[in-house]
This record gives C-alpha cells, sequence and structure tokens, in this order.
C-alpha cells in the first residue's frame, strides 16, 4: 500500500502519515472537538496529492525523520530512560517543520482561510 500523508490532522502537527482512514478522523473531529473549532479542522484537513508530496521539500523532511529515528534509539539505550534525548529531537524536528523553507510549503499547498501559526491551528 502507497504511503498516503496527510495535512493538518491534528491541530500541532503540520504533516503526518496516514494510519487509517481520513473519514476516523472526520468522524472523532466531528464527535469529540469543540464545535467553534470543527469547521476550521475540516476545511483545512486533507491527504496531499502525490504532487503535493512530490513538493515536500526532501531535505528538510529528511532530517527531521533522521532526528527523530536517532532519538528513538537514544532513549532505548538510556538505562533509565530520560526524556531528554527525545526532547531534543522534537525541538531539532519541530526547527525543521517550521522553518521557512517549510512555512513556505505550507502556504502553497494549504487553504487560505488557515490559521496554522507555525506551531499550531489557531482557532
Amino acid at each position: 500500500m502507497k504511503t498516503q500523508y496527510i495535512l493538518h490532522c491534528h491541530e500541532n502537527i503540520l504533516l503526518e502519515e496516514l494510519t487509517e482512514p481520513i473519514e476516523n478522523r472526520i468522524e472523532y473531529i466531528k464527535k469529540n472537538k469543540p464545535a467553534n473549532e470543527v469547521p476550521l479542522r475540516l476545511l483545512v484537513m486533507r491527504v496531499l496529492t502525490d504532487e503535493e508530496v512530490a513538493t515536500i521539500p526532501v531535505e528538510a523532511w529528511d532530517k527531521a525523520l533522521e532526528n527523530v529515528i536517532d532519538a528513538c534509539e537514544a532513549y532505548k539505550k538510556s538505562p533509565d530512560k530520560t526524556l531528554e534525548a527525545w526532547d531534543k529531537a522534537l525541538e531539532a524536528w519541530e526547527e525543521i517543520l517550521f522553518s521557512p523553507i517549510m512555512i513556505a510549503w505550507h502556504q502553497k499547498v494549504c487553504k487560505p482561510e488557515c490559521t496554522w501559526n507555525g506551531a499550531e491551528l489557531v482557532f
């Protein structure tokens, strides 16, 4: 099965791999999120087209994934399972995903009504 990516599946994650049918997330949002948030969430959340995926700044995405993988390995090897390495990787991930290159990409593929501020959707 081909990997698909979804934009704004969660309010604080710009882009992620789609792991279940989008209809499940739509149903969850309608049932569990505040009524004032539902229209914006449903407006901006969508599966990216192959063409849009092809325009993701690969260097930023690959570096972010490398940092997360390294953090997972460091965490597994940590005798006391401290979260310090994980926190550092998340910081690096956020720096990359919220970098000017990713923000510019987001502006090209998202709706003009989107309220993403670089860290989360603003309701």
